[in-house]
């Protein structure tokens, strides 16, 4: 009888799920976020209406929802109107039609607007869902990630020597799509340097009919007036929907008379047959910025923190969207000239570009190691794993990366394992066959835990840790409470589990 007690009372403290418990805020007029890496997609609700207006795309199922925002405005035309009653019903509603919306790591916020006057007014506003989402990654994606580190560390390219441009120059070669690409002139181009270097046809992301929209990619070098100019001359383009460009700059903002490499985006409705009446569902570009997160110096905060670790065997995820953390941990290697603490690198993408349904776990594909004798042999190792495959579907090839690196790198002392918060290993089932403890670095913890990195630490009796805590497994006793990044765990039946606030 006292098991029963006992096991009841651990479940009566596990936690709410986060759509259940929005963050509330209150703004002037909302507006959607340009969030580094994320796309953004808006999903409408009529003015004191539950149902969403347009139908969730099928292929979002499919991708990494890491916030949504529930969008309503202050202004009642009844006073005795119960607001909190009706965002109840429009997430039931919206959670209903989109259960991937429940995953405990989608941060959920409630967003109030203050700006309507009347009620008038507050029907002119957007009501509804804003969906952010890491979008799929793609060969062009990829580029502009690598691009993006080299210019964090001061490359212009990439490093130096033969080795490393060797590299590249054959692993691109395999991993060369076949886009469409093709070079266009605009009129108001002055010089050479304001040419449109490509114009690449990528497929949109998101559309309301497959085969209506093209989303258009390019890159141009020129000054702002001169960028503004083009998207200005775009709304003339038989088919435009709108876009936007954005440039990256290490000094902050630019002089109007300063040239610069944009990224454009823009979209462009097909006329074809069936294509009239179809509405666009478009999400917002990627954007690169030069600010960083504390958070993506999370593997040289963790190494700080423990520098009893010696001869550590490093295994790192470098699929899509890992690039500011991949970044920074290379700026911190290429700094230190003999970083002593680490043996070895063993880098995976998830099967380089093997399609998602022949993936099978623990023969994925796509993990590259190497020694730690050189930074250059680091940096070419991971951008070299990066160039042959950049991930695919959500799951990942976490443990096989392990096992292969345990067995290539004996010498190893201790196992860590750098991860994507945001994306659960496929092959947890081999868990088991690691035999040793492995120490879990966690990016983007920032709206959670992932639950099975804590069970994989557990299991391993390993550790998990994040930009601020570490947390060893090894003290966890099964029926105990304990938290990391303020959320509450405990162990029944060998398994982590939620819990409350202990």
């Amino acid at each position: 009888m006292k098991s029963i007690f006992t096991l009841l009372a651990i479940w009566s403290i596990l936690a709410i799920a986060q759509y259940q418990n929005p963050i509330q805020d209150t703004v002037g007029t909302y507006e959607v976020e340009d969030i580094a890496g994320l796309r953004a997609l808006k999903i409408p609700v009529n003015f004191n209406q539950s149902n969403p207006l347009k139908s969730i795309p099928d292929s979002i199922n499919d991708l990494t929802i890491q916030r949504i925002d529930l969008v309503y405005s202050l202004n009642k035309e009844n006073p005795n109107f119960d607001q909190k009653s009706l965002n109840k019903k429009r997430i039931n509603a919206f959670t209903k039609k989109f259960p991937a919306s429940k995953n405990d790591l989608v941060a959920w916020r409630e967003i109030a607007q203050g700006s309507a006057k009347s009620p008038e007014e507050a029907k002119e506003l957007f009501h509804g869902f804003v969906i952010y989402f890491r979008p799929s990654p793609t060969k062009a994606s990829m580029e502009k990630e690598l691009a993006y580190i080299d210019e964090m560390l001061g490359f212009s390219d990439s490093p130096k020597s033969e080795e490393t441009k060797e590299a590249l120059n054959s692993t691109t070669t395999e991993t060369t799509s076949e886009s469409s690409t093709t070079s266009i002139e605009t009129s108001n181009s002055t010089t050479e340097e304001t040419a449109v270097l490509s114009d690449v046809l990528l497929p949109l992301i998101i559309g309301a009919e497959d085969g209506c929209f093209e989303q258009i990619s390019m890159e141009r070098y020129c000054t702002p007036i001169e960028m503004k100019s083009y998207i200005d001359s775009l709304s003339g383009t038989v088919g435009y929907l709108g876009g936007s460009y954005s440039f990256t700059s290490m000094g902050g903002e630019i002089e109007e008379d300063e040239p610069v490499k944009y990224d454009v985006l823009w979209y462009r409705k097909i006329e074809a047959e069936g294509c009239e009446s179809v509405t666009p569902v478009i999400g917002l570009p990627i954007t690169y910025t030069m600010n960083f997160d504390p958070d993506y110096e999370v593997v040289e905060a963790v190494f700080k923190r423990h520098p009893k670790w010696r001869r550590a065997l490093v295994v790192m995820d470098v699929t899509g969207s890992m690039s500011p953390y991949i970044g920074k941990t290379m700026a911190w290697l290429k700094e230190r000239a003999k970083q002593d603490q680490i043996n070895a690198f063993v880098f995976f993408n998830d099967g380089n570009m093997t399609p998602d349904a022949a993936k099978k776990v623990g023969m994925v594909g796509g993990v590259y190691g190497t020694k730690n004798s050189s930074f250059d042999a680091i940096y070419t190792t991971m951008k070299k794993t990066m160039s042959k495959g950049y991930g695919g579907d959500c799951p990942e090839n976490n443990v096989e990366a392990t096992l292969k690196g345990i067995k290539d790198y004996p010498g190893s002392d201790e196992i860590v394992m750098v991860a994507d918060n945001w994306a659960t290993p496929r092959d947890l089932s081999l868990v088991k066959d690691i035999g040793r403890p492995v120490h879990v670095i966690l990016c983007g913890s920032y709206a959670g835990i992932n639950i099975d990195y804590v069970q994989l630490a557990y299991d391993t009796k390993g550790s998990v840790h994040t930009i601020e805590e570490d947390l060893d497994m090894m003290g966890v006793k099964p029926g105990e409470t304990f938290n990391i990044g303020g959320y509450y765990y405990t162990i029944i039946d060998g398994k982590v589990v939620t819990a409350g606030n202990g």
